[in-house]
């Protein structure tokens, strides 16, 4: 039900009724048009003008932990993100180009 599947790391699917999104570097299908400062922007603060609003679980998580860490830490965090492999495809499109809320990096 919730197996692990490696060669589509940090590239979203459903877990229960929450879907996560696509968060490797792909330009269409994750987060690749966001910048590392930006990255680091909405982990902070939780929102992204014109690109997410942190709601839901992520509202928390930002709230209780992100909006915490040491800038260098977040930084880290985001540099990774950039460095993973990007995965494309249809089926793990992001919507973070709509400014909606979303719920831990999701909706």
């Amino acid at each position: 039900m919730m197996a692990e599947q490696g060669d589509r790391f940090l590239s979203g699917g459903k877990v229960g009724s929450w879907t996560a999104p696509n968060i490797t570097p792909d330009a269409q299908a994750g987060i690749g048009d966001w910048s590392e400062a930006e990255i680091v922007t909405y982990l902070r603060t939780g929102a992204l003008h014109g690109k997410a609003i942190a709601a839901g679980e992520m509202g928390t998580a930002v709230q209780n932990s992100f909006s915490k860490m040491q800038q260098s830490d977040l930084e880290a965090m985001a540099h990774y993100l950039k460095q993973v492999p990007a995965i494309g495809g249809a089926d793990r499109k992001h919507a973070f180009g709509s400014a909606t809320a979303y719920t831990a990096v999701g909706h």
